[in-house]
């Protein structure tokens, strides 16, 4: 399927998120869901607690109801979860693109006043410290390429995020339908008024997860331009500070192998001066320069 432009993913969101009225209030503000809900998480684990030290009860029934009540309490923490998703998106609608100016501000900066990248060392600094040295370069290399890649998988999803929100959404407001249906289907005759009771907060706090999730899909498609362009200017600062980086690590690298070969052929020289001096000498002193 071909994602939908923006503006259309807006409308559908819009359209999608009529106020769905069952039997609780009118979304509560982010933050208060657990006090203005159909149902409070601290009732619910006092339901827990109850039914856990009801005698009366086998351990089946036990089982299935506190299952039922945990479902309820997963269903209010993702209303939670949700209304904080949302705000945060809302939050970054507003701050993104100031970020994303200051960065390539600073950027801009960092470009004109640029040096030339040298090394820390001088002639007479030994290959083992070099070494180390180059070391540390490296790491610090890896895990700026490591950021770097992240980023840009970031981005790459987020520029995905269009259809995978559309179908979403349309699914939530499938399911939104069902609990509107199965909520009026009368309850079984063999259920207990406990029971009922815990299936109504089931669906009812499901639904309510369902709207908070469609409002932080909402707020995510709203933010996404701005989120955007503040991820491509933090891709273009690593980008920037990841080349001097690289250049310290090249030149470290061609220090180390040029001692390297420096040691080796110093060796070789020694090697042979020694073969010379031992020439006309015992056979034993020889045979030891040789080898050498």
């Amino acid at each position: 399927m071909r994602p939908l432009s923006f503006p259309v993913l807006l409308t559908i969101f819009l359209t999608l998120f009529i106020p769905f009225n069952l039997v609780y209030p009118a979304d509560p503000p982010a933050g208060q869901v657990f006090s203005q809900g159909p149902v409070t998480a601290e009732v619910i684990k006092a339901k827990i607690n109850e039914v856990e030290s009801n005698v009366a009860l086998d351990k089946s029934a036990k089982a299935q109801l506190t299952n039922r009540y945990r479902m309820v309490l997963s269903n209010l923490e993702m209303v939670r979860s949700n209304a904080m998703a949302a705000d945060e998106f809302l939050k970054a609608m507003k701050t993104a693109t100031k970020q994303a100016k200051n960065i390539r501000k600073k950027l801009e900066q960092e470009k004109k006043s640029a040096s030339v990248v040298t090394l820390n060392i001088t002639k007479g600094t030994p290959l083992p410290e070099i070494e180390k040295l180059l070391l540390l370069e490296e790491a610090n290399l890896a895990a700026i390429q490591a950021g770097l890649s992240d980023l840009k998988e970031q981005l790459v999803n987020m520029l995905n995020r269009p259809e995978v929100v559309q179908k979403r959404l349309i699914q939530a407001k499938e399911r939104q339908k069902q609990i509107a249906d199965e909520i009026k289907m009368p309850a079984p005759k063999s259920e207990t008024s406990q029971e009922k009771e815990v299936r109504n907060w089931m669906l009812v706090t499901e639904e309510l997860a369902l709207r908070a999730e469609i409002k932080m899909l909402g707020s995510e498609m709203l933010s996404q331009p701005m989120r955007i362009e503040l991820l491509k200017a933090q891709l273009e600062q690593n980008e920037w500070e990841i080349k001097p980086i690289e250049e310290r690590t090249r030149k470290f690298q061609e220090k180390v192998n040029e001692l390297h070969i420096a040691i080796a052929e110093k060796t070789q020289v020694e090697a042979q001066v020694a073969q010379q001096l031992a020439k006309g000498k015992h056979s034993l002193v020889q045979m030891m320069a040789e080898k050498n």
